[in-house]
C-alpha cells in the first residue's frame, strides 16, 4: 500500500512530505524546476533575442506561451503557428521559405545554459538521502547536453548521481524515463518517491508505477493542476532535509 493511503490527514505539510520521502528506498528527481531553477526564462530570453534579429517584437505573453508549449506538447503547434504568422507579417515569405526561416530561428536561439545553477540544498539533500541508505536517480526531459553542462559546472552533482541519469535524449517520453530509472535503481515502484514540478511529470511518475510523488511548487509557474496532483508539496529542497 502506498504511503498516501496510510495517512489520515487531508492536507499535508512539508513535514509529511519529508517523512514519506525517508520511508522509501529510492528517490528519483526531475531536473528542470526541481534541482535547478526553471529554464524557461533562459530559453525565452534566447527566443526574444532571435526573434528581434528577424524584426519581430515578441508579445508579452511569449513566456506563458513557451511554458505551455513545453509543459504540454499539445500546445506546441499553436505556439509555432503564432511564430510563423509573425514571421509572415514581417517578411511576407512563402510557406516553404517560412519553414526554413523558422528552422534558422530555432537554431539561432541558443540559451546560455552555463548560467544554470543548482538550487539551494540540492547537493545537501542528495547527500542526506544517500547517507540514509537510499539510492537516487535523475529522470528528466532536459537534454543530455543540458545535464552535461550542469555536471561540468558542478562536480558534486555528477558525483552524487553517478550514472543514474536518464534524459529525453536517451529514451524519449518522461514516463519511459521514470520507468527506466526504476529499473536501474533495482527497486519496486512502491519503494520509490518521485519529485517533479509539472503535472505531466507527476503523472508520468505515476504512469511508471510510483504512487507517492512530491510536487515542487514554483511560484509564478506552478498552477492549481500541479497542486491537485499530490498533497505532498514543497517550495524548497531544504524543507525535505532532516
Amino acid at each position: 500500500m502506498c504511503y498516501i493511503h496510510q495517512m489520515k490527514l487531508k492536507v499535508f505539510n512539508p513535514d509529511a512530505a519529508r517523512d514519506m520521502l525517508y520511508s522509501k528506498k529510492a528517490t528519483i528527481f526531475d531536473l528542470d524546476g526541481v534541482l535547478v531553477e526553471p529554464t524557461e526564462k533562459i530559453w525565452v530570453k534566447a527566443y526574444v533575442e532571435a526573434l528581434r534579429s528577424y524584426g519581430i517584437n515578441p508579445r508579452p505573453t511569449l513566456l506563458l506561451d513557451f511554458i505551455k508549449a513545453n509543459k504540454d506538447a499539445r500546445n506546441a503547434p499553436d505556439f509555432w503557428k503564432t511564430i510563423i504568422g509573425e514571421l509572415n507579417k514581417v517578411h511576407g515569405l512563402p510557406e516553404s521559405e517560412l519553414k526554413y526561416t523558422l528552422y534558422r530561428l530555432n537554431k539561432s536561439a541558443e540559451p546560455d545554459l552555463g548560467r544554470l545553477e543548482l538550487r539551494d540544498n540540492a547537493i545537501e539533500l542528495c547527500h542526506d538521502l544517500l547517507e540514509s541508505g537510499q539510492s537516487i536517480g535523475l529522470a528528466t526531459t532536459s537534454t543530455r547536453r543540458t545535464v552535461d553542462i550542469i555536471s561540468e559546472a558542478n562536480p558534486e552533482f555528477a558525483e552524487a548521481f553517478g550514472g543514474n541519469i536518464v534524459t529525453a535524449t536517451d529514451i524519449g517520453p518522461k514516463v519511459k524515463a521514470y520507468g527506466k530509472m526504476i529499473e536501474e535503481l533495482e527497486e519496486t515502484p512502491n519503494e520509490v518517491t518521485a519529485i517533479d514540478d509539472t503535472r505531466g511529470g507527476l503523472q508520468s511518475a505515476r504512469g511508471a508505477g510510483i504512487d507517492d510523488v512530491i510536487a515542487y511548487i514554483n511560484p509564478g509557474i506552478s498552477n492549481l493542476k500541479v497542486k491537485k496532483e499530490t498533497p505532498f508539496q514543497i517550495e524548497s529542497l531544504g524543507q525535505l532535509r532532516r
